[in-house]
């Protein structure tokens, strides 16, 4: 390998990470021939000053620098500038920080602010996304996205430090599982979803919604019915997770099939019994009364009904329900167990 285009892959063992081992093992041949492209990977949490550490030691000759590193420590833009700033010669630097240190009081608007000097607004550094909820921490990445990782927050409150008036230049193209954590108050619009489907090109997308309220329900359902030749709102889309208990009428539920054209699993796990019964019925007679529809559901092949917090239902109304969504479909399905005790039924 050439020691000036060496990539390193740091992993913390057991022990603890022990940096000075890494940097002597690299200071004989990597010091000596001026590196100048270092990649740093982490399998777990470090402390921040470490990855000081090993940088601050090549900062003399490293012009490209690539780092996805989860970090106990909350950083920002005035910490992260002063290190990239001491890299005199770095002319391509690509970034992804996951930070879970979830104790210290958070606020979204000071950290993006942090990103926001004279030195970050430069054209020459690279734009920067911040995503923060309390469960799962915060995550800051540069743009252009290179980096894969659990998209999750709301449709229209996206923080990008150089503003986030006009998206359409953003991309996240090495994203499949994303999480919309929108509310009830705002139904979402198929302008919404072109939208979506623009920002996120890769395939096999997982798709999930708090709430998934359609705007104009019925015009939606009529149009996807009639016209085949308009353009599928969410192709990449082959997993669709329904997230919160909130009630989803049966003419909802189906427009959201329509509109993921390669849709093979769908999950409604998290809504109630009863609305998942009263779905089944209700889907039933949809189909009954236009037999276009059922071409439309044999797409899919998995739904997940249950979830391992439903211990409150009886084995004899898992069992009605599973019957319910049976006679959904003309296809043989079979019970599916995982390891989260998560049942599903699958068509053969």
């Amino acid at each position: 390998m050439n020691s000036k285009d060496i990539q390193m892959k740091m992993i913390q063992q057991r022990s603890g990470w022990n940096i000075d081992y890494y940097l002597n093992e690299l200071n004989y041949t990597e010091r000596t021939s001026h590196l100048v492209n270092l990649a740093i990977k982490t399998e777990q949490n470090i402390v921040f000053n470490q990855l000081e550490k090993v940088i601050n030691s090549f900062k003399t000759s490293l012009k490209k620098l690539k780092l996805d590193v989860k970090c106990f420590d909350r950083i920002d833009g005035h910490r992260l500038e002063e290190l990239f700033k001491s890299c005199e010669k770095l002319n391509k630097l690509a970034f992804f920080f996951e930070c879970n240190r979830n104790s210290i009081a958070f606020n979204i608007n000071d950290f993006q602010h942090s990103f926001q000097s004279e030195w970050w607004l430069d054209k020459c550094r690279p734009s920067v996304y911040i995503q923060h909820n309390d469960i799962d921490g915060t995550t800051v990445t540069s743009l252009p996205l290179c980096f894969s990782f659990k998209f999750k927050n709301s449709l229209n409150n996206w923080y990008i430090n150089k503003g986030y008036e006009d998206l359409s230049f953003i991309r996240f193209p090495t994203i499949n599982q994303i999480h919309f954590v929108n509310g009830s108050h705002r139904s979402i619009s198929l302008e919404d979803l072109y939208f979506i489907d623009r920002v996120f090109t890769s395939p096999n997308q997982s798709l999930c919604f708090n709430y998934c309220d359609l705007k104009s329900v019925d015009i939606l359902f009529y149009m996807l019915m009639d016209d085949p030749s308009m353009t599928p709102a969410l192709p990449n889309v082959n997993h669709f997770i329904i997230g919160s208990k909130t009630r989803l009428d049966s003419l909802t539920l189906c427009v959201w099939i329509l509109l993921a054209v390669n849709l093979i699993r769908l999950d409604i796990s998290n809504l109630t019994t009863f609305n998942k019964m009263e779905l089944a019925e209700e889907l039933r007679n949809m189909m009954n009364d236009d037999t276009r529809l059922k071409p439309k559901f044999d797409r899919i092949k998995v739904l997940y009904i249950f979830t391992r917090y439903d211990d409150d239902d009886d084995i004899q109304t898992k069992n009605d329900l599973v019957i319910a969504f049976q006679k959904v479909y003309s296809n043989n399905f079979h019970m599916l167990f995982n390891f989260l005790n998560t049942v599903s039924i699958s068509q053969e």
